[in-house]
């Protein structure tokens, strides 16, 4: 009985002292944290321009290599699989990432993007588009500035005729690209496209479209058929990050192109634009 009684109290000190004991995890000192945060336009709803929840692709250059999916709280990204700074390293790496409405992107510095694909332009998704470039040196925070990589156009149309409009098209502009994220440089492809803006609203218009120097025109078509055609001044630049907007009258008097100027506004409501084109601009 003494040896039972013995051993329960052994048992019962075992227990006492396991209660008071932590455990402290160490932080790896080779996980590469990041942070996310948009150039000073705001793109959604809410004031700050991500909102809890979304995610970002990123992808590591050298020496490391990786590529991993983040999620935005606050300014911080919580990254699904870690990544690390290599053992010793000493120069610095290229980090890229891109955020995509709606889904996650392909992590890549490289990416071919096309604003019709499928034949269909998906504003909504192009008008979230954000992706950002960093070089850190190592064990150091990676602070990920997103940038809108294209740029925008909006349309008032005043319909002074008679008939309703039945169809509003834009001709004239390149529509896709290869995006070098690392270096910040758009190279577009070789054909321009005619397609539909997105109808906001009775009489407002919009359009994501790849940053270019360009001759655009926009006609509309009456429910009768006949065409008015308007026509922005001969090699505007269409700079990355920069919204444009403008009013478009109507009537019987606009015969043949009739000219329209673009004004540069935010990119969204609240949002306010800094941005300066030193990009390499090129076709292919």
């Amino acid at each position: 009985m003494k040896r039972v009684i013995v051993s329960l109290l052994a048992l019962a000190a075992l227990f006492s002292c396991s209660r008071k004991v932590t455990v402290i995890i160490p932080v790896n000192p080779d996980e590469v944290k990041f942070t996310a945060s948009v150039e000073t336009y705001t793109t959604k709803a809410t004031d700050s321009a991500f909102e809890d929840g979304d995610k970002v692709s990123i992808a590591a250059g050298n020496p490391i290599n990786e590529t991993t999916v983040g999620t935005i709280s606050g300014t911080e990204i919580s990254i699904e699989e870690p990544i690390y700074w290599t053992k010793d390293q000493t120069a610095s790496t290229t980090f890229v990432a891109v955020y995509q409405a709606g889904g996650v992107a392909e992590p890549s510095a490289n990416l071919s993007y096309d604003l019709l694909k499928g034949g269909r332009h998906d504003y909504a998704a192009h008008n979230l588009f954000m992706v950002a470039a960093r070089t850190a040196a190592p064990r150091t925070q990676v602070n990920l500035k997103f940038k809108h990589p294209f740029a925008k156009v909006g349309f008032v149309i005043h319909n002074q005729l008679d008939e309703a409009i039945s169809k509003v098209e834009i001709k004239g502009v390149v529509m896709d690209a290869r995006l070098d994220i690392k270096e910040e440089k758009v190279v577009l492809g070789t054909t321009t496209k005619t397609f539909e803006p997105v109808k906001l609203a009775d009489d407002s218009y919009a359009a994501v479209i790849m940053p270019q120097t360009a001759t655009m025109s926009v006609v509309v078509t009456a429910a009768s058929g006949t065409t008015y055609t308007f026509e922005q001044q001969a090699g505007f630049v269409y700079a990355p990050g920069t919204a444009y907007s403008t009013e478009i009258t109507v009537d019987k008097k606009s015969s043949g192109p009739v000219a329209f100027e673009f004004t540069v506004v935010p990119w969204s409501s609240g949002g306010s634009l800094d941005y300066e084109l030193d990009k390499d601009i090129s076709h292919e």
